[in-house]
């Protein structure tokens, strides 16, 4: 015994010869749970007849072509007997396409180049879906691509159907809704054979169905929209919006290396201003490094005196100033060749080098040394009778003596009678004529004058 209560859905196969009254082969709920078939092979005993009808019930309406229902033979909703077509397959939910055009993704007058699996190979990226929202009021129709090839549920397809591009239409009021029970009338359109252009002029697309891939499981398609003639179409290697779907986990890949970026920021956000002035600041270490290694040597003499040194270390904070920020330490540096500038005050150690000139004079007094007894030479002559009598003046030494006319007071008479002391024991010589002028020495002056 059969329990009606424990299914869902019920399928009831008439009498023999009741088609011949009815006139119909199949008939089903729309969106229901029943449906009924003759008994013969148009009917229960046909694949697409069942396959239809049992459609029927998932809410399906009939595949069109020609402005005529039921005569599309590229699915069982018309007159074939394989699996539904493309726009249906999105109707169940059953595939997903591969690709979702419209003027938001697609340039004016440019392919864009796909790869496109058969149907069969399902359930993921098996159709290309394209809603010329371009066309503004004239958008009606939503349009459908699909590669249909004999194999797996579709191995009943039609030859003249089969290793094609199929294209649909489905009417974008209802298509766009999944949620709509009504029929959006769904058109077959064309089959494109590989290597054939298709103008759809009413589109403004240009299609062409490329050569069949992958062992003839998947073909190559190049979609252009154009904006007056299909001849401006051109081909340039853009990404096609399906990679663009891809690069979004491309993309963060990318917003993967922004976290390095923050990284560099962290120190240079504060750093970008100091990176500029880094460049400003590093030329003016490089001049000093020259100018201080003089007073650098004795500070720091291992560091400047290998100046290479310091040049490969901005080449480092140049050549990775973005990966390395913690060079940037290195840049404070040049504050501290602020306080070099300082240190070339130390140069003030040159006047001690005017000290080195006081031991010239000192060599000189010591020639002068000899010359001085050279003007008292004359003196000599004082002894004699006739210098004293010729009125040349008179030099005495005593208390009582009037003060001499020496004209610096510093010579005493001691150091005179002292020098003519001395002056007898030399041998006597011709005497030289008297200097014009007086003789001067570091430690005293003599000057004569005339007698009266």
């Amino acid at each position: 015994e059969i329990d009606p209560t424990s299914y869902s859905h019920f399928v009831y196969v008439l009498p023999k010869y009741f088609a011949a009254t009815c006139r119909w082969a199949g008939l089903a709920e729309l969106s229901g749970t029943q449906i009924w078939f003759s008994p013969d092979k148009d009917g229960i005993f046909r694949k697409g007849m069942v396959m239809q009808q049992m459609l029927h019930n998932f809410g399906l309406y009939g595949s069109w072509k020609d402005g005529l229902p039921f005569e599309d033979y590229s699915t069982a909703m018309g007159s074939g007997d394989s699996c539904p077509s493309a726009p249906e397959l999105w109707r169940l939910g059953w595939a997903t396409p591969l690709a979702q055009l419209t003027s938001s993704n697609l340039q004016i007058n440019v392919f864009y180049n796909f790869t496109l699996p058969a149907t069969y190979l399902g359930p993921s990226d098996v159709m290309i879906k394209i809603r010329p929202d371009w066309l503004g009021m004239s958008y009606v129709n939503n349009l459908y691509l699909a590669l249909r090839v004999k194999a797996a549920g579709d191995r009943d397809l039609l030859e003249t159907l089969n290793g094609k591009l199929h294209v649909h239409e489905a009417y974008m009021g209802v298509d766009n809704s999944l949620v709509s029970v009504s029929d959006p009338r769904i058109t077959f359109k064309a089959a494109i054979d590989p290597r054939t252009p298709l103008t759809l002029s009413n589109y403004s697309l240009q299609i062409v169905a490329g050569s069949l891939v992958k062992n003839r499981t998947a073909i190559n398609v190049s979609i252009c929209y154009y904006l007056k003639s299909p001849t401006d179409c051109r081909v340039m290697q853009l990404p096609s919006p399906q990679q663009q779907l891809q690069s979004p986990p491309p993309s963060p890949t990318l917003s993967r290396s922004p976290p390095p970026a923050p990284k560099i920021l962290d120190t240079p956000p504060s750093r970008p201003p100091p990176g500029i002035p880094p460049p400003s600041t590093m030329p003016p270490p490089l001049p000093p490094s020259p100018l201080p290694p003089s007073p650098l040597s004795p500070s720091p003499p291992p560091p400047r005196t290998p100046s290479p040194l310091p040049l490969p270390k901005p080449q480092l904070s140049r050549s990775p100033a973005m990966s390395r920020p913690p060079h940037s330490p290195t840049r404070p540096k040049p504050p501290t060749p602020s306080p070099l500038p300082p240190k070339p005050p130390s140069p003030s150690p040159p006047p001690p080098k005017p000290s080195p000139p006081l031991p010239p004079l000192r060599p000189p007094t010591m020639p002068r040394s000899p010359r001085t007894p050279t003007p008292p030479r004359p003196p000599p002559r004082s002894p004699s009778p006739r210098s004293l009598s010729s009125g040349t003046p008179t030099i005495s030494s005593g208390a009582n003596n009037k003060p001499s006319l020496w004209s610096s007071p510093s010579l005493q008479p001691n150091t005179l009678a002292r020098k003519r002391s001395q002056l007898p024991s030399t041998p006597p010589r011709p005497p030289p004529r008297p200097p014009k002028k007086p003789a001067s020495s570091r430690h005293h002056k003599s000057t004569y004058a005339p007698s009266t």
